[in-house]
């Protein structure tokens, strides 16, 4: 199933602006060297990120909501609504990094053994060779 995801990103060192469809996506991911901080434009999204406790701390964002992703997090935004949502996120920081963890768990290359991903997950081998299918380059 495709997930639609950003109309368009647009970014300089340190600050972006998202463009978010309905039902568009930024999905589980970390900068490991940047707090970033979303202010909403327009529309909703919904965010989210998890603590190291693996505690959810999420809320519903509006227009002239702000909210933080701290450090090294993981977390995501997700568009529930039924219109475009725009947010500006700033970072403290040139370098943040992104680190997106499906498309590194299962898209990488070399690819991260299927016995690996499938204890670490409790599922089976087959079920991981199929989400990694969903990470690879399209042809």
């Amino acid at each position: 199933m495709h997930v639609p995801s950003f109309y368009k990103s647009i970014s300089s060192s340190n600050l972006s602006r998202l463009d978010y469809a309905p039902g568009g996506l930024n999905p589980p991911h970390t900068h490991p060297r940047a707090t970033k901080i979303v202010f909403v434009l327009e529309g909703t999204l919904d965010v989210g990120f998890l603590t190291t406790a693996n505690k959810l701390i999420s809320q519903s964002l509006k227009k002239g909501d702000v909210f933080a992703f701290l450090k090294g997090l993981v977390h995501f935004q997700k568009n529930n609504g039924h219109v475009h949502a725009s947010v500006v996120a700033a970072f403290n920081s040139q370098l943040l990094g992104t680190q997106s963890l499906g498309a590194t768990l299962f898209g990488s290359t070399p690819h991260v053994p299927n016995n690996i991903l499938s204890q670490a997950f409790q599922t089976s081998p087959g079920t991981v060779k199929h989400i990694k299918s969903m990470f690879q380059p399209k042809k």
